[in-house]
């Protein structure tokens, strides 16, 4: 495998764990509700604390806005109860998503172990580009609307690698 291969499958790697990531945020973001009511109720104390694993924050119609809890981190939900902001924290790291009105279309940042990276999704919900720093250097995956690589820049130490490929994930031109 060329050493341009080779950075592609890390690459290609990464947005697997970032899809898995995201599809994480998105059920623990609406997991918080049903735990609140029974955790706020047996957490009530005498000395005035509320001791709780999860919050909700509803709007002046009773519907959730805000969810906190430990095992999904912060959501900010819209009119309709879609999350459009998720601030979290989770064994791989810290991460922020932000997403338009379908809850799919959006931004993901995320700091994991490898190193950062912020991934773009279309309204399908499809990664179309992701910019990462891993400890190779940094690098650059342009992706088609079925979410297929088709284009990817990297840089490793004193070199940059170019490549474009075919919708079928075949190398159709690289540099050097």
């Amino acid at each position: 495998m060329t050493e341009t291969n080779g950075d592609l499958e890390s690459m290609r790697r990464r947005l697997v764990d970032l899809e898995r990531s995201h599809r994480r945020l998105r059920v623990a973001a609406l997991a918080g509700p049903a735990l609140f009511g029974a955790v706020l109720l047996l957490g009530l104390g005498s000395d005035q604390v509320v001791r709780a694993t999860s919050l909700q924050i509803l709007d002046t119609q009773g519907k959730p806005r805000i969810l906190l809890s430990v095992a999904a981190g912060l959501s900010l939900l819209d009119a309709e109860g879609r999350p459009r902001a998720i601030l979290s924290v989770d064994g791989d790291g810290p991460a922020l998503a932000l997403y338009g009105e379908t809850s799919r279309n959006g931004v993901i940042l995320d700091v994991r172990h490898d190193g950062p990276a912020l991934t773009l999704r279309d309204p399908k919900g499809q990664n179309r580009a992701v910019l990462t720093v891993l400890a190779e250097g940094p690098g650059l995956i342009l992706a088609d609307d079925e979410g297929t690589t088709r284009a990817a820049l990297v840089q490793r130490n004193d070199a940059a690698e170019i490549a474009l490929m075919k919708p079928d994930g075949r190398t159709l031109w690289h540099a050097p």
